[in-house]
């Protein structure tokens, strides 16, 4: 059976999305915004409760400037300029694991969750967008458009990604699924133990895998 689809997540799987904050909140410094103030706000600025992520540059700053004497536009500026760069949060091995699902003829899809304007920018700013054959950016919970996206795929559908109860949930509810996990390096290897689903450190090792895959269920032989 060959691969039909590589569903693909982007936050902490293709993107550093811990790095990327962090720099977000040093732009931030030179206008007095502390890191307490900065991460005060963050969850405040992006969760929406159920599970749900809506976070944007201008929400943020507004609820800063509730806090704080801030210049509203030169901190959104300063925050759009890290957001400009943020193809230096790409995973070193990102691009050329997306290159080799390229090579191999397989079709990808990047499911992200969030707000999907903001979703979209970082996306194309990291060009990542150009590199897969599909994006779909939702504040919809990943569960509830999955069997949109597998549809009636009769071949291996494989979702990569990084968050552990995320993708149990999804397995569950969607069982042609085989989930490739993408290790937290916040997690011990242990606490995959007993999952009985692929997972693996790197976006390298599961371009391997893939290729194994490939070459043994080819589509286009």
């Amino acid at each position: 059976m060959s691969i039909d689809k590589v569903i693909l997540d982007f936050d902490n799987t293709l993107f550093d999305t811990g790095d990327f904050k962090v720099a977000l909140a040093s732009s931030l410094a030179p206008f007095g915004i502390t890191d307490e103030l900065f991460w005060g706000t963050y969850l405040h600025a992006r969760d929406v409760g159920d599970g749900g992520c809506t976070y944007r540059f201008e929400k943020h700053v507004d609820l800063l400037t509730d806090r704080a004497p801030l210049d509203r536009i030169a901190a959104l500026a300063s925050l759009k300029s890290v957001l400009s760069r943020a193809e230096d949060f790409l995973y070193p091995d990102a691009k050329e694991f997306l290159s080799r699902l390229i090579a191999l003829g397989v079709p990808t899809i990047v499911l992200t969750h969030g707000d999907p304007e903001f979703q979209r920018a970082k996306l194309a700013a990291t060009g990542v967008d150009k590199l897969v054959d599909e994006v779909l950016a939702t504040d919809r919970k990943k569960i509830d458009v999955m069997s949109d996206i597998v549809g009636g795929d009769k071949g291996l559908v494989y979702f990569v990604n990084d968050h552990l109860d995320e993708t149990v949930s999804v397995k569950n509810a969607e069982p042609r699924i085989i989930p490739i996990l993408k290790r937290r390096p916040d997690l011990p290897p242990e606490r995959y133990l007993g999952l009985r689903m692929l997972n693996f450190r790197t976006l390298s090792e599961i371009r391997d895998y893939l290729t194994i895959v490939h070459a043994t269920h080819p589509k286009y032989a």
